[in-house]
């Protein structure tokens, strides 16, 4: 959501996955590839991570060992910070911890082993932006449109979309002229 770090029940991450997954895949890659990191280096890296297969949280320099072995040429903290974010972002690592809670500094853990049984999948992400913005309204609502747009990070259109979808489950009204 926006870049921000936002709390959820384990179980409703697969939906947020699905329907976000887009959207978060290209966050940040022109910082990335202006390194040299384009998205065949961050699949590389990621199966680097799942080759680890390790069981227990992780900080982010353990992390960047990993990714980044021995000799290997590091990127500099900024861009590492980028390569985690955007590793969170495809599924591959979760944030578990952090160091007080205006902190950068971030403990990680394989999704596979943080979430386990979760699936991942970027199938019928249509359905899951609309159960999403159904969840907002649920949670949140009454809300005005732009609320909606900027919670979700999903377009104004296809927020539009989604509401004429949802028909009569919501329903518009005006408050003092909004």
């Amino acid at each position: 959501f926006r870049g921000s770090l936002f709390l959820m029940p384990s179980e409703d991450y697969p939906l947020y996955f699905r329907a976000l997954h887009d959207t978060l895949a290209s966050t940040g890659m022109s910082r990335l590839r202006s390194e040299g990191l384009d998205e065949n280096e961050i699949q590389r890296l990621a199966d680097r991570l799942r080759t680890a297969d390790f069981p227990m949280q992780k900080t982010e320099n353990q992390i960047v060992d990993i990714l980044f072995p021995g000799k290997e040429r590091r990127p500099g903290v900024d861009v590492e910070r980028t390569l985690l974010r955007k590793l969170c972002d495809i599924g591959v690592l979760a944030r578990t911890t952090s160091k007080g809670w205006k902190g950068n500094q971030f403990n990680y853990a394989l999704v596979k082993h943080w979430l386990e049984g979760a699936e991942l999948t970027t199938e019928n992400p249509d359905q899951a932006r609309v159960e999403v913005v159904r969840r907002y309204l649920r949670a949140y609502g009454p809300a005005r449109f732009e609320d909606v747009v900027w919670w979700t990070g999903l377009g104004a259109n296809e927020v539009r979309h989604i509401l004429d979808l949802l028909g009569r489950e919501v329903v518009r009204f005006l408050v003092d002229g909004l």
